[in-house]
């Protein structure tokens, strides 16, 4: 059992400094530890943002912290888009535009403002 009461962010804290510490998040290409390798594709900007969006990331996330934690090299680069396609089709058809016919600059602002 525990003593007194539980605080998450005191616990949070304590692991998340003692990580850093480790260094345990960083992909050693020199070890030779066996790797684990996870591909994330970037999340399909075409609607709103919603909870389905976070379900797959959180499923990997624990798959890397699992995998870390049996010893293996875990390579989990996480990013998003940077191609911007799907976010660049969705402001086409919600403006009625095409990015190629209007200037760079133009089209920017607006796929800006529709992120926003």
């Amino acid at each position: 059992m525990l003593d007194g009461s539980y605080n998450p962010e005191e616990i949070e804290k304590k692991w998340h400094v003692k990580w850093e510490e480790m260094d345990i998040y960083r992909f050693d290409r020199n070890s030779n530890k066996p790797v684990f390798s996870i591909d994330t594709p970037p999340p399909t900007v075409s609607g709103k943002m919603h909870l389905g969006h976070a379900f797959s990331y959180s499923q990997m996330d624990f798959m890397a912290r699992y995998m870390r934690m049996r010893g293996f090299n875990v390579f989990y680069p996480f990013g998003t888009d940077d191609n911007g396609l799907p976010t660049e089709r969705l402001v086409e058809k919600l403006n009625n535009v095409n990015a190629t016919e209007m200037p760079r600059e133009e089209f920017v602002k607006l796929c800006l403002s529709t992120l926003e």
